[in-house]
């Protein structure tokens, strides 16, 4: 892919410059907002799924049975010391329930029509993707034995799930060594059972991907993986018309089509800086993104003009992690360590007013959060 031949230190000076206006337009909104007008502002609706990570103290996690030397315990594995599990709260807070207890149970994706949670459970090289319905109840076990899963993606009509799974022809254990990090792809429909396979390492990092009305994956198109080589795990728009990624720190955006066809891509020297993708606004008119790191970091919210990005303007200033963002893009809810605490709590604040409110009070870590869809 052709890259921004501007110096290093223009690209940087753009992307400070950036950061200071949007920044200071945040602090203008906040400043005219009246208290009322802000409390009403920040109500926020609707369900969050989340892990919570409770300490389980020395050796009394979840049996494992990965990396134990004869004789010992082994502390290597976090399962050891750490029970995840998946719960869902509401938006304002209220409505707090536990939907799993085998305290191996991360990374909640809702269907798109809200009704189901896909989640991983077990640990590797015995990995499972099970689903559920929203309160926790009929729970399905769609793969089983998996030596690792890396990723899944729901169907728009909700009736089937695409994993990124690690090949078994891979190496389970360091040091590393050729073979390892191959892929391959499951996809299961959730009423039968029934599993399909996908072979292609390369396209099953985010490449296959799902369109809105066709049943099966679908395949990306050569030339404009040509166009974007080297790039992994992009972030297809809901409509599948964009890609959007992390291009030499900047928010870069590609036409699909127009890639697909031409087989050429470029900076067009006006994206925002960026560090990781959060998630596209169901509509697709609005990408959330962080700056600063991708462990944690500011908040920015970005608006899609056509094939380019427009109004770019800052959510949060906290270090905020594990975000998620409501269907109708009003409300960000993410994870942050409150002053005088370890833990990191549940917040949601307001897109528009930059008001934000803590969620929940607790001494359990809260991570991987996922606002449930409207239909």
């Amino acid at each position: 892919a052709n890259t921004d031949n501007q110096p290093e230190e223009n690209m940087a000076a753009r992307g400070r410059a950036l950061i200071v206006v949007t920044f200071g337009a945040l602090c203008a909104v906040i400043a005219t907002t009246s208290p009322a007008q802000a409390e009403a502002e920040a109500t926020a609706t609707g369900v969050i799924a989340y892990v919570q990570q409770v300490g389980m103290g020395a050796g009394e996690g979840p049996a494992s049975f990965l990396h134990i030397p004869r004789g010992k315990r082994s502390y290597e594995n976090e399962w050891d010391r750490y029970a995840y599990d998946i719960g869902v709260i509401g938006a304002d807070g209220t409505g707090r329930r536990q939907l799993t207890s085998d305290g191996w149970s991360p990374r909640p994706v809702w269907s798109w029509d809200g009704e189901w949670i896909a989640f991983m459970t077990g640990t590797k090289p015995q990995m499972e993707l099970g689903i559920m319905r929203a309160d926790g109840s009929d729970l399905r076990i769609l793969l089983e034995r998996e030596q690792g899963i890396e990723a899944y993606w729901w169907a728009h009509d909700s009736s089937k799930v695409m994993g990124a799974v690690e090949s078994k022809r891979s190496s389970p254990r360091p040091p590393t060594r050729r073979g390892t990090n191959l892929l391959e792809g499951r996809v299961v429909d959730i009423e039968t059972g029934k599993i399909g396979r996908l072979s292609n390492s390369d396209w099953m990092r985010g490449w296959n991907h799902w369109e809105p009305g066709k049943k099966d994956v679908v395949n990306p198109r050569r030339r404009m993986l040509e166009a974007l080589d080297g790039v992994e795990w992009p972030h297809w728009s809901p409509d599948a018309e964009y890609v959007a990624f992390v291009h030499d720190g900047f928010l870069a955006l590609a036409h699909v089509a127009t890639t697909g066809d031409t087989g050429a891509w470029f900076l067009r020297n006006d994206e925002p800086p960026a560090a990781a993708i959060h998630e596209w606004s169901r509509d697709g008119s609005k990408i959330l993104f962080s700056i600063g790191s991708r462990a944690g970091g500011f908040l920015v919210l970005a608006d899609r003009a056509a094939d380019a990005w427009g109004d770019v303007r800052l959510v949060t200033t906290r270090n905020a992690s594990s975000v998620t963002m409501s269907s109708d893009t009003q409300h960000v809810a993410f994870t942050a360590v409150p002053p005088g605490y370890r833990n990191r709590e549940i917040y949601v604040v307001d897109t528009a007013t930059g008001e934000d409110r803590r969620v929940t009070r607790s001494r359990v870590h809260h991570m991987e959060l996922a606002w449930q869809p409207r239909p």
